[in-house]
């Protein structure tokens, strides 16, 4: 199976408006390159279940204020 074909079928964008039963933490970075604001706003509005949604002043990849803020430890 292609890669693109096999990450398809684990794309949060198809699993996400299922998720109604749990919160969500959305971090997001104001400079990404990758997704534009309104891709990034869509795809986070199809979650159903509360959810916070951040901005930091970073790329796709977040800063460490990100990092500390989700507390991965």
């Amino acid at each position: 199976m292609p890669y693109l074909q096999l990450m398809e079928t684990v794309a949060p964008d198809r699993y996400l408006p299922f998720v109604i039963r749990t919160r969500l933490l959305f971090q997001n970075g104001r400079d990404d390159a990758v997704y534009t604001p309104q891709e990034i706003d869509d795809f986070q509005s199809s979650a159903r279940c509360r959810k916070t949604v951040k901005w930091y002043g970073a790329g796709h990849w977040l800063n460490e204020t990100a990092v500390a803020e989700w507390g991965p430890g």
